[in-house]
């Protein structure tokens, strides 16, 4: 099998990168992670809360983006199944975000880990 001169070359820089990479990834040190159980189990919760953001914000867009499809729609239906599209998708990033916030919370029970969280963090 006759690989292309373009193919070759691709391969070539793909290794001399790879070659030049390697000692960075070797000799890299992760500092700073979690060191007991507790602190696992905080940056979890940390995440998940992130992603509850993240949705609850796409899901506020697509409840505004939705009301002013409905406003704007004049009675056609192409925009108003449109915006009923939106407002489905709008329910939708709203349980994934309670989802998100709650999975953690499930699991530790699940587990029956008894874990004393942050201040203000609702468990």
């Amino acid at each position: 099998m006759m690989l292309s001169k373009s193919t070759k070359n691709i391969f070539l820089e793909l290794v001399v990168i790879s070659s030049l990479i390697l000692p960075i990834i070797v000799f890299g040190q992760v500092t700073g992670g979690p060191e007991t159980g507790t602190d696992l189990v905080n940056l979890i919760r940390t995440i998940g809360n992130w992603f509850a953001a993240i949705f609850f914000v796409v899901a506020v867009i697509f409840i505004i983006l939705a009301a002013f499809g409905y406003l704007t729609a004049g009675g056609e239906e192409d925009k108003v199944n449109s915006a009923k599209k939106k407002l489905i998708y709008a329910v939708v990033a709203v349980v994934v975000a309670a989802l998100a916030f709650f999975i953690p919370m499930i699991i530790l029970n699940v587990l029956n880990i008894d874990v004393v969280g942050e201040p203000g963090t609702g468990f």
